[in-house]
């Protein structure tokens, strides 16, 4: 947040890449108009980026590049940013993704599709607006970063108007307005990371490994007083995400309410979320939570008799869906792998053979990606490595997961059938933005509803789970099993795990 100077000025922490000389950044923007405006805009934007990348870890598609709409670039650099940004791109200090995930960036598709992403890969709202769409995507160059202090913490004083784009930014809305979504994503602006020594120990343990990108010191400053806390409501699963989804699980423990330092923060997690959400939908709870999704139902109803969906189901309310996978996987591939696998990794199990694009899957050859594995490891081609192992987990999970539940793979084929391209742009994910859709109308529009109504106020989500004071977690508790129970949901809380 802006720390009050005074009743027109505030002054903010921006952040830019310690190896950015700013003077060389005069000669880049030589010729266009307002330098010291457009470089400001230009530190804000690295600020921008540095705030939506710095506790991210995942290794996803385009990692570490960042959407960062049109609006946003209008704001700080002005209408002619288009200018600007090329020239920063052909000076080495920004780069745009130009290619989407299937690596296409330029040609015909097999598709018969023509792509061109050489200025940048998007994808366009629909007509109705009903799906949002993605903004070209940006991030650092590596070479910008220092190589002990990646990032140059500067102070700037900001008017009234400045302060004003700030908050256009922080408030920007995607997806849903809903009341419970938008009671959470205030709350979120109000979640800080408490100073410690332990949380700077986490941090810079975290920092050691490569995990984040700053020191402590800088993460926690960047957290807690940064001029961007973006919230936004996904369109995709109508979730609420923000820097506290973003940053590593290591630091949720030493999350605070900024008004309430004292009372640490505790977790309430549903068991075995996704797969027990899967097996506990019915007409009535798409009806209720997705009705979007109608389209859905009769799959659903075509195998609530299947053995084989009734035992998927017993499993998910049993809390034993994982232990399950991972004891197939063991006895189907156990001699072929350094290491039996284990309940923690059957959840990647899952997740792969459940919302991975099927006709991908399909068309690898387990024996073939094994060969190429092997000739990979011979020769130590590092990059052929990766590729060849992951697919080969990919191709092993969905036989795992096939073999011992037929009718959930049919159901799941099925609905990667539909055609829903205005809520989802990747057909073989439908699967995944029902169970995300129901889960996410489930946890605003019941749970954080009974609990705000019952006086438990400091409340915020990370996707399935509810985080709250922990005087507050014995209410919270009664009150969500209670939700559930009226709803006829076999759903379960985890064990309280306090220290």
């Amino acid at each position: 947040m802006p720390r009050p100077c005074n009743s027109q000025k505030v002054e903010i922490n921006l952040f830019h890449p310690a190896n950015l000389n700013l003077n060389e950044l005069n000669t880049t923007l030589t010729g266009l108009r307002n330098i010291p405006a457009l470089k400001k805009g230009i530190i804000l934007i690295n600020t921008y980026i540095i705030k939506k990348t710095f506790g991210r870890t995942e290794n996803t598609f385009g990692n570490a590049y960042i959407p960062v709409h049109s609006d946003i670039f209008r704001r700080f650099i002005g209408d002619d940013y288009p200018q600007v940004v090329e020239r920063l791109i052909t000076n080495r200090l920004l780069e745009r993704l130009e290619c989407d995930e299937h690596g296409n960036g330029r040609g015909i598709l097999a598709d018969g599709r023509t792509v061109d992403y050489s200025k940048g890969y998007y994808q366009k709202p629909s007509a109705d607006c009903s799906f949002q769409g993605q903004s070209k995507s940006y991030r650092i160059p590596n070479h910008l970063y220092g190589k002990d202090i990646k990032f140059i913490r500067q102070k700037e004083t900001v008017t009234k108007r400045g302060t004003q784009k700030l908050n256009a930014v922080n408030h920007r809305t995607k997806g849903i307005t809903e009341k419970y979504r938008e009671y959470v994503r205030s709350m979120m602006r109000t979640v800080v990371i408490l100073d410690s020594v332990l949380s700077r120990a986490a941090i810079e343990a975290l920092w050691a490994e490569n995990s984040v990108r700053l020191t402590a010191e800088d993460f926690i400053d960047i957290f807690n007083h940064s001029p961007f806390n973006e919230t936004v409501v996904d369109f995709f699963g109508n979730r609420v995400f923000s820097q506290v989804v973003y940053s590593p699980k290591s630091i949720r423990e030493f999350y605070r309410f900024r008004d309430d330092l004292d009372s640490p923060i505790v977790e309430l997690d549903i068991v075995n979320s996704q797969p027990a959400i899967f097996a506990s939908l019915s007409a009535n709870l798409i009806m209720r939570f997705a009705p979007e999704c109608d389209e859905a139902i009769p799959y659903f109803e075509a195998v609530a008799n299947c053995e084989d969906y009734q035992f998927f189901q017993q499993l998910c309310f049993d809390g034993t869906i994982y232990e399950t996978i991972s004891d197939r996987f063991n006895r189907m591939y156990g001699e072929k792998l350094m290491m039996p696998l284990s309940r923690k990794d059957a959840k990647t199990v899952f997740y792969t053979a459940a919302y991975s694009d099927y006709e991908y899957l399909d068309s690898l050859n387990i024996h073939e990606v094994q060969h190429k594995l092997n000739s990979s490891l011979a020769y130590g081609v590092e990059t052929d490595i990766e590729k060849y192992q992951k697919q080969l987990h990919s191709v092993r999970s969905f036989e795992v997961f096939k073999s011992l539940f037929p009718s959930v793979h049919r159901l799941f084929t099925q609905l990667k059938t539909l055609n829903w391209p205005h809520l989802c742009a990747k057909q073989y994910a439908n699967n995944c933005l029902l169970a995300q859709r129901v889960e996410s109308s489930l946890i605003f529009t019941v749970l954080v509803k009974a609990l705000v109504n019952a006086g438990i106020e400091k409340v915020v989500t990370i996707h399935d789970a509810i985080f709250l004071r922990e005087q507050d977690e014995a209410q919270a508790r009664e009150i969500i099993q209670t939700e559930l129970s009226n709803l006829n949901l076999k759903l379960k809380l985890k064990p309280a795990r306090h220290k």
